[in-house]
């Protein structure tokens, strides 16, 4: 009697002993891979696509938020401009580390001996949201229409545009074009202008509510 109650607590040692075992091999494995609907990735934002090279999720768009509705007319002033500055290429831009002037449109600015003519090379592969391919005549119109009646004034009047010889003389080739000031005024090129589709603008006409809200620019 006494040996067959000592089997049984062996085999009962034993069984424990087993368990525990087990027990810790499968705290140390992995915990399985969770997947998410349509095999997108964890964490990633919506709109956004895995990086090539295993990183990050590269996000493809923008989201900005404003406290009431703006709007996006380039030859106006509002509280929601500077998203232009995101969203859509601009002729001139400053460098805030050099201070020197670039821009997102022209491979190539230079000014004149006198410092009143501007001449710059556009780049030739622009198109604009709607398809159409951009060329000196859109440059030229998108600085010239801050001369508008509509425009607002502090934008022509900051540039020192010489609006006259510039509409008469700015098309030097189809990705040329020339502007002039009326005195040597370096921030010419700090004047927030947006490239615009002349052939649009003209189609909808300036009263049109499109160049609040649907303006077809590039960018």
């Amino acid at each position: 009697m006494k040996s067959l109650r000592s089997i049984l607590c062996v085999a009962l040692a034993l069984i424990m002993l087993l368990a525990a075992v087990a027990g810790c091999g499968k705290s140390g494995e992995k915990p399985p891979a969770t997947s998410t609907p349509g095999g997108s990735t964890p964490g990633a934002s919506p709109g956004s696509s895995p990086d090539s090279s295993g990183g990050q999720p590269v996000v493809d768009r923008i989201v900005i938020a404003t406290t009431s509705i703006g709007h996006f007319n380039p030859a106006m002033l509002g509280h929601d401009f500077l998203a232009n500055d995101l969203v859509f290429d601009r002729l001139f831009r400053t460098d805030p580390a050099t201070g020197e002037f670039y821009s997102d449109v022209f491979e190539s600015m230079e000014w004149s001996e006198d410092g009143l003519i501007l001449t710059c090379k556009m780049y030739e592969n622009i198109y604009f949201s709607n398809g159409k391919h951009a060329t000196s005549e859109d440059a030229l119109y998108s600085v010239l229409c801050l001369a508008e009646p509509w425009a607002v004034p502090v934008m022509l009047s900051n540039s020192q545009l010489d609006v006259d010889w510039t509409r008469a003389n700015g098309i030097v080739d189809e990705y040329t074009v020339q502007y002039k000031v009326k005195q040597q005024h370096f921030l010419f090129q700090n004047t927030d202008v947006v490239l615009i589709c002349k052939e649009w603008a003209e189609s909808v006409g300036y009263d049109s509510e499109d160049w609040y809200y649907r303006p077809v620019t590039s960018g």
